[in-house]
């Protein structure tokens, strides 16, 4: 009757920790994320392809961006991951990276960015 306790109890904390290993997993990924600015500083956007936020979306907002700053160019904030072997397909194939690349603002004019480090959101607000 022992061994069969033994068992269970192995085979529980397995399952226990796949559980916890799907979940840690699965629920703090949203995957890669890339950011565009207009080049006058304007304007900037997020791509979150595993969340359906796409390149043709950010390519769609920056269409109508363009209307009204016709001399604003969109220009890739983020750098190329080339340490990430996993991406080295996107890298040669993906129109996302032959936008041309610029350092990022300190504080993007955006409500998709992040806030900066230093900065709360009450000075946002402010």
């Amino acid at each position: 009757m022992s061994r069969y306790l033994k068992i269970n109890a192995i085979l529980l904390a397995a399952i226990v920790v796949w559980l916890a290993v799907t979940f840690l997993t699965t629920a703090f990924n949203i995957g890669p994320r890339y950011y565009y600015e207009s080049s006058d500083r304007g304007a900037a956007w997020a791509e979150y392809p595993s969340k359906g936020r796409n390149f043709d979306m950010i390519e769609m907002q920056f269409k109508s961006y363009a209307i009204q700053n016709e001399t604003a160019k969109l220009r890739r904030t983020t750098k190329k991951p080339w340490w990430n072997p996993w991406e080295y397909y996107s890298l040669m194939t993906h129109r996302r990276w032959t936008v041309p690349y610029m350092v990022p603002s300190e504080h993007p004019n955006s409500s998709f960015t992040l806030l900066h480090k230093s900065e709360t959101l009450s000075d946002r607000v402010n």
